[in-house]
């Protein structure tokens, strides 16, 4: 707007529109999708093995993955200030990521990754020291669609293979060692995703066209089938733990859907529609109290979804508020 002048008092934000100083306020308001910086190059922009891994408390990082024709593939490697909304290259993985490319940030210093693209590679990244060091390989190779990790508060990140298998597995974080455990209810592929959810339970997306949906039991070693979700979930599908009673999930399929799935009620509701359709490389993360997206589907598109909105008052109002 022509005339603004912003400036910040602590922590509040005052502007001066045509010669009136006002102040800018938050609250809690209408849910709903903005648009946040693209990431940093357009010319490698997010497909097959895009994700993103919050570290708190101010950063989420993310893998590029790789885009169709793009020579050659990459490991880009960025992370994203969230009070800055901008984006900075980080040292690249050792290797080309691509489908089944997974990141998961387990509480501390590092964030640990499967390479994908049909193969048994595993790193660990180092957040302090912007590096990557080989990891035990994962027990088999082939980790490609619908690869996927989740960090569950402890010592353990829990893993699908992928590819049309129902193979899933544990890795020990202190052992560096890897366990297979019950295999999933039937294959997974693009769309297949976990999330834990606090607790005895994960759970799971198996994308692969289906609307089939699992919880997995961290102590029993067993998965049961919950309620479906409400459209087959292609690649793009993507699960994020809201920290409370929901699960939000991306379709995917080159479609915009976007859902919420209650914990307590086991069911289903659509949230509304992404800005755009989402596909490949489509990826959930949530912080600060907000989720955030990858559209993927070969797009630089970032976006946020939460329920903030700004009022701004004259300041001549504001200082005679209780």
């Amino acid at each position: 707007m022509k005339g603004r002048l912003c400036f910040r008092v602590g922590s509040v934000l005052v502007l001066t529109l045509a010669g009136l100083s006002v102040l800018a306020l938050t609250a809690s308001g209408q849910v709903s999708w903005t648009t946040m910086a693209d990431t940093p190059d357009p010319s490698y922009p997010v497909a097959m093995g895009g994700s993103l891994s919050y570290v708190g408390p101010d950063h989420i990082y993310a893998f590029q993955g790789h885009a169709s024709g793009e020579t050659p593939q990459t490991g880009k490697f960025w992370r994203y200030s969230i009070p800055g909304d901008t984006w900075t290259p980080m040292a690249d993985a050792p290797d080309e990521v691509a489908w089944g490319g997974a990141l998961a940030w387990a509480g501390g210093d590092y964030i640990y990754a499967l390479q994908g693209n049909g193969t048994d590679v595993f790193w660990r990244y180092s957040v302090p020291g912007d590096s990557w060091t080989a990891m035990a390989n994962t027990p088999t190779w082939g980790v490609r669609w619908g690869g996927s990790l989740a960090w569950t508060g402890g010592d353990y990140i829990y893993a699908f293979r992928g590819d049309y298998t129902t193979a899933f597995w544990r890795y020990s974080i202190s052992a560096n060692t890897w366990v297979t455990m019950t295999t999933a209810l039937d294959t997974v592929h693009a769309g297949g995703s976990l999330a834990w959810a606090g607790g005895d339970h994960i759970y799971a997306l198996r994308g692969n066209g289906t609307t089939d949906f699992w919880r997995y039991s961290i102590s029993g070693n067993s998965w049961e089938g919950v309620t479906a979700t409400p459209s087959a979930v292609g690649e793009g599908g993507a699960l994020v733990y809201d920290g409370g009673d929901y699960i939000y999930a991306l379709r995917g399929g080159g479609t915009s859907d976007f859902w919420r799935y209650s914990i307590p009620t086991d069911s289903w509701e659509m949230v509304g529609l992404t800005p755009a359709a989402v596909g490949m490389g489509g990826a959930l993360s949530y912080a600060d109290g907000r989720i955030y997206a990858l559209r993927g589907n070969s797009t630089t598109d970032f976006w946020r979804f939460g329920s903030q909105y700004t009022v701004y008052l004259p300041l001549a109002v504001r200082n005679h508020l209780p």
